[in-house]
């Protein structure tokens, strides 16, 4: 079963974070956004790193099938999309990760490669639970 996020909503996620995450920075500081605005900071830029994600994933899957249209062989597998879609959701965390452990100081590389390694383990878990 194909599960495919509509574009409209990916376009419209594109665009509302972009929007979003360019009027939290233009009009606010951080000692007048208050909580909410970070909150919000956030929230944009997962949706914005997410979206951006999802698009290259359809761009990718444009020129698979294009390449399986020249092809012969009718036993491809079945792309997985929900296990491609919550690696990307698990993926489009990792900017958020990188920005909060920086606004506490504690980013270098010691920290990136733990970081990556959570990462690694969350990718790994997702796999395993999607596997058919």
């Amino acid at each position: 079963m194909k599960r495919k996020i509509p574009l409209g909503w990916i376009i419209a996620g594109l665009v509302g974070a972009s929007v979003g995450l360019l009027s939290i920075l233009n009009f606010t500081n951080p000692s007048e956004a208050g909580s909410f605005g970070v909150l919000g900071l956030f929230g944009f830029m997962y949706l914005l790193t997410l979206s951006l994600l999802l698009i290259l994933q359809r761009l990718y899957d444009v020129i698979r099938h294009k390449k399986r249209d020249n092809d012969d062989d009718e036993n491809h597998k079945r792309t997985p999309y929900l296990r491609i879609n919550l690696i990307i959701v698990a993926l489009s965390f990792m900017p958020i990760f990188v920005i909060s452990m920086n606004s506490i100081g504690q980013l270098n590389v010691v920290d990136v490669a733990l970081m990556v390694v959570i990462e690694s383990i969350m990718i790994f878990y997702i796999v395993r639970r999607t596997t058919n």
